[in-house]
């Protein structure tokens, strides 16, 4: 007789549940990674499979068995992973907590999902980075693109890798599959035809019936179609205003979390309306945020938008606010997440035909390689405008090479080049070289010269390998340079932009309304060998950035949100549980900023944050799959006293895998208490 399943604690335990109960087929898969476990499969696996197919539930299902056999189980999602070697190292860094280091421990599983979106690191992580990893470590790469046939055709990975095709379900388990969904009803046949073992479809398919949405469903629709007739039929009948513009939001935006329901939508409903988002089937949820299946959204984008634009283009509008206020309050590294969501947003905008932002996902701004990158910047500068804007380069290469930022696919090879000059600091020599750049500048000082320490940045190539107009990587990357630019450097006050054939610009930036306008200057206009340029400027402190796309105010000014950006807060509360028992110390936490924390006095805010961090610890005691995590915590910083080897051999385990057990731990207290202070803080709306 199997042991009763633990209690429900959290919603996410419920979910958990929920998903196990509907999780059927695989058997073959399952029975693999149980022989991975044991040691006798080989420990590389790459599953692959369209879109629907279910790879990331499949995925999920081995991470608990995994966890149920003492493994300790690293998840990464590549959607959020720089393509880049570096990028995937410091993402291991942080599944890992780990200070530098990036290996997975010995017996550890490391389970990747979305892999198509890191396919160019493919090669780099077969030959270089995986035969770094212990021997008895697993990894599984799932994704949509099929393998490289090198795992099977290289002597030495065709003994230690695996390749796997998943494959629509069978139609015994589909029937199993609307069996579990369909409690209590006979299971309707047309649903298997039309299903065709698709999760995704017979998961959309099981919540029409269910709501009584499938009678009048056409006998046997295909594919995208399908999908656009079910969820027209499931938005039609919405009859929450609120919940059908959570759903609007869903479509529109790359992401949804709660900060940005809470300022777009509804600050008090956010936290009941993001549950509702994860119940949906056809919705990817995360720890924080949750997203429509890709390939439900673009079947059903065009459609939704003229349901009702003018709603539709109001909460876009605003989803675009909230996203770029954000950029003011976060960490390094989720400006550039934000910078292309709000590109993402832009797709249906007037300026979404000049921008691409799949190129974006593929593509990344660099430093120049001063050996490498000079002579493929010339080729490019030959190939697109021809020996005059050859010695452009040069000249620039000679008197300003930092001036240069290279465009890189995501293995790292050159894609295109970006010459911005910062004219502040160019010498009289070198604007000299550069008739551009010297009447650039004095157009710049007659206008309005710049205040001591502003910017004034000229772009004056930009140049992309594979497209030579718009759209193109290079000059969607630079849009969002600027973008940035803008935004958050307060030292900048001009930007020009020259181009070539000026009069189909001027179109382009027309089209840029909201952050990024510019103006063409006629007495720019200059020859640069056989092609007609020109300038496009904006002086930032005459025409700035308007308020309702600027931050809002910080809690006590006026507005609403969070008192610290996520990476703030994050080694902030670390920081609060590293010194639980030291009073000084957590008296100069920045955690009692925040609204949660109540108490007339400091030292009643200090009482307060140990009772929270006590209590986030204490949840994990009373879910047994994270009790581990509770006894790392407890020992090592609400009970302290010994040192962490100690606690480790109190405990009974590796030194590492008790270092594992503690950064999950304190992964858990961060999300918990990060919660709370989203809920707390909502975003004020504009």
């Amino acid at each position: 007789m199997s042991p009763p399943a633990p209690r429900p604690v959290t919603l996410a335990d419920r979910l958990a549940a929920a998903r196990r109960a509907h999780f059927v087929g695989r058997a073959e898969e399952r029975a693999r990674f149980m022989r991975m476990l044991r040691g006798v499969a080989e420990p590389v696996w790459f599953l692959h499979g369209p879109g629907g197919i279910g790879k990331s539930t499949l995925l999920r299902e081995l991470a608990r068995e995994a966890e149920a056999s003492e493994r300790i189980v690293l998840q990464l999602d590549a959607r959020h992973v720089p393509a880049t070697p570096e990028g995937w190292r410091q993402a291991m860094a942080a599944v890992l907590h780990a200070d530098g280091g990036s290996l997975p421990p010995p017996s550890s599983v490391l389970l990747v999902d979305t892999f198509e979106a890191i396919v160019a690191l493919e090669t780099w992580l077969r030959d270089e980075e995986l035969p770094r990893y212990p021997a008895d470590v697993i990894v599984v790469l799932a994704g949509r693109t099929p393998a490289d046939p090198q795992w099977r055709l290289d002597a030495g990975w065709s003994a230690v890798a695996a390749v796997t095709r998943l494959l629509p379900w069978s139609e015994a388990d589909a029937q199993d599959y609307l069996a579990a969904r369909l409690p209590g009803r006979a299971v309707p046949l047309h649903l298997l035809s039309q299903g065709r073992g698709y999760p995704l479809l017979l998961a959309l398919l099981a919540d029409a019936e269910r709501h009584g949405r499938g009678a009048a469903l056409p006998a046997a629709p295909e594919g995208e179609a399908l999908v656009r007739e079910l969820l027209a039929r499931f938005a039609v009948e919405l009859e929450d205003p609120l919940r059908r513009n959570a759903f609007d939001l869903l479509i529109v935006a790359r992401t949804v979390n709660l900060p940005m329901l809470s300022e777009v939508v509804d600050a008090a409903a956010a936290p009941a309306l993001l549950g509702w988002l994860r119940t949906l089937p056809f919705v990817e949820a995360a720890d924080l945020h949750v997203q429509v299946h890709d390939f439900v959204r673009e079947s059903f984008a065009a459609a939704w938008s003229a349901r009702d634009p003018d709603e539709i283009d109001r909460l876009r509008l605003r989803a675009m606010q909230h996203t770029v206020r954000r950029l003011a309050r976060v960490g390094s590294d989720e400006t550039a997440r934000l910078l292309k969501d709000w590109l993402f947003l832009m797709r249906r905008t007037r300026a979404g035909p000049y921008l691409d932002h799949a190129a974006v996902e593929r593509h990344r701004l660099d430093a120049m390689d001063a050996q490498a990158d000079p002579p493929r910047i010339e080729a490019l500068a030959r190939v697109r405008h021809g020996e005059a804007a050859v010695a452009l380069v040069r000249h620039w290469l000679q008197a300003a090479p930092d001036s240069f930022v290279v465009v890189r696919r995501h293995d790292g090879a050159f894609a295109g080049a970006l010459l911005v000059i910062e004219l502040t600091r160019v010498s009289a020599e070198a604007l000299a070289g550069d008739p551009l750049a010297a009447a650039a500048w004095r157009h710049v000082q007659a206008t309005r010269a710049p205040r001591p320490c502003g910017s004034v940045w000229l772009a004056r190539l930009t140049m992309d390998e594979t497209v030579a107009g718009v759209p193109n990587a290079a000059f969607s990357l630079g849009a969002m340079r600027v973008t940035r630019r803008a935004l958050l450097e307060p030292d900048a006050e001009w930007t020009l932009l020259a181009h070539a054939e000026p009069a189909g610009m001027e179109t382009v930036y027309r089209s840029f309304t909201r952050i990024n306008w510019a103006h063409r200057v006629p007495a720019l206009d200059h020859r640069l060998g056989d092609e007609e340029w020109g300038v496009f400027a904006r002086d930032y402190v005459a025409e700035p950035v308007p308020p309702e796309w600027r931050a809002l105010p910080a809690p006590g000014q006026g507005g609403g949100g969070p008192v610290l950006g996520k990476d703030a807060f994050t080694a902030a509360v670390k920081d609060a549980l590293r010194h639980y028992a030291r009073e000084d110390k957590l008296a100069a936490n920045p955690l009692l900023g925040c609204q949660w924390l109540a108490g007339p006095d400091a030292a009643a805010r200090v009482g307060a944050l140990r009772e929270h961090l006590h209590q986030a610890v204490q949840a994990l005691a009373e879910h047994p799959a994270d009790a581990k995590f509770h006894h790392a915590l407890r020992l090592t910083w609400l009970d302290p006293g010994a040192s962490q080897e100690r606690v480790a051999e109190e405990l009974g385990l590796p030194f590492n895998t008790y270092r594992y057990h503690l950064a999950r731990g304190t992964d858990r207290v961060v999300q918990a208490l990060w919660q709370r202070e989203l809920q707390s803080a909502p975003f004020a709306a504009p």
